[in-house]
């Protein structure tokens, strides 16, 4: 159902504004928020190591420029799983919501974009992509997950009020 449009060097106009924001919100992220959502809730999960654990297998798979869809799954279904196990107060929400779009976006999106303008070979822009995959993959998600529960909480508070 996407469209396709052409890619950064020759897009102008709306067409590389709708190119960035395909990349930036779409590439990936949805995928991971589905895993997170997916991901199994257990009491007493021993996040300590779970959440570095996390942190190591982003770093890692930023440094083998890994993209697969396995791999955002599978990242998606840890942080999905800390996710879970925290009791989330609406300062943190917020806090979550704004951090995570204040790291994803540049990491995934301005990048991405700078190079394509700047005409980056195209093994190179693909070795890019790769590379900030998994970490702009997963504070979009986690931010958008953020903005969701925040929303949710205004609708619950909103309704009960007569």
């Amino acid at each position: 159902m996407r469209r396709i449009v052409t890619q950064p060097p020759a897009a102008k106009g709306w067409e590389l504004i709708y190119w960035f924001t395909d990349r930036v919100f779409f590439d990936g992220k949805w995928m991971v928020l589905l895993a997170m959502g997916l991901a199994p809730y257990r009491e007493n999960l021993p996040i300590k190591y779970l959440a570095p654990a996390a942190g190591l297998l982003l770093m890692v798979g930023s440094f083998l420029r890994l993209q697969d869809p396995l791999f955002l799954m599978l990242v998606g279904i840890l942080v999905g799983a800390i996710l879970k196990s925290i009791r989330w107060t609406e300062p943190a929400l917020m806090l979550m919501a704004v951090g995570g779009m204040m790291m994803g976006m540049p990491i995934n999106g301005f990048t991405g974009l700078m190079a394509a303008k700047a005409n980056f070979p195209a093994a190179l822009m693909k070795e890019l992509f790769g590379a900030t995959a998994g970490i702009g993959c997963v504070t979009i998600a986690c931010s958008f997950a953020a903005l969701f529960l925040l929303g949710r909480g205004l609708w619950m508070r909103r309704r009960k009020k007569p």
